[in-house]
């Protein structure tokens, strides 16, 4: 199996769920049902954030501490940036952990 979009959590919480997490559920289910001489890692790849090779390919020759990676997710998007090297800029208002950090947020104002 190749999991393109390693994402695990939609940004509107909806169905049908993000390749990642099902990427997961396959490993999990050839890990509890399969007697495999392959590791079921192997056998599920992934590509895309957090994953080098993406980023060597969007890259390119240019230097990766001149580039940017902006992103929603701290898990693919923001640890990826930093794996190869890259800035981050991580979105906060409108992305995938935005009602945590409002929740956070509220809870700071709160307490302080």
């Amino acid at each position: 199996m190749i999991v393109c979009n390693p994402d695990k959590v939609r940004p509107d919480k909806g169905l049908p769920p993000m390749p990642g997490a099902i990427g997961d559920s396959y490993e999990s289910f050839l890990d509890h049902n399969f007697d495999s001489k392959k590791d079921s890692k192997d056998l599920v790849k992934r590509i895309g954030k957090p994953f080098l090779e993406v980023y060597a390919l969007a890259i390119g020759d240019t230097d990766p501490t001149n580039a940017v990676m902006v992103g929603d997710a701290l898990e693919t998007d923001i640890t990826g940036g930093e794996l190869a090297g890259c800035k981050t800029c991580w979105i906060v208002k409108d992305g995938i952990h935005s009602e945590a950090i409002e929740v956070a947020n509220d809870n700071q104002k709160n307490n302080g």
